[in-house]
């Protein structure tokens, strides 16, 4: 599960000039989307046999924690 939204805010300045503001939220509700569970029967610390210890992927992609991203454009 995971949810992106974002907003656009665009102000005219003159009739050639504006400004557009951008907020972007990635996974904006933060749930959790856990990785696979070990498929190693034993290791070094005991038996972690499907355990889950790790989200889907690292952080900067789907499944990661939430993102805020901030923008302001100048369009001319």
């Amino acid at each position: 599960k995971n949810v992106d939204f974002s907003l656009t805010k665009t102000t005219r300045i003159t009739e050639r000039l504006r400004n557009e503001f951008r907020v972007e939220a990635f996974d904006l509700f933060n749930h959790p989307n856990f990785g696979n569970p070990n498929r190693s029967a034993v290791t070094s610390a005991g038996n972690t046999f499907g355990v889950i210890s790790s989200t889907r992927f690292p952080n900067g992609d789907s499944g990661s924690a939430r993102q805020l991203q901030f923008a302001l454009k100048f369009i001319f």
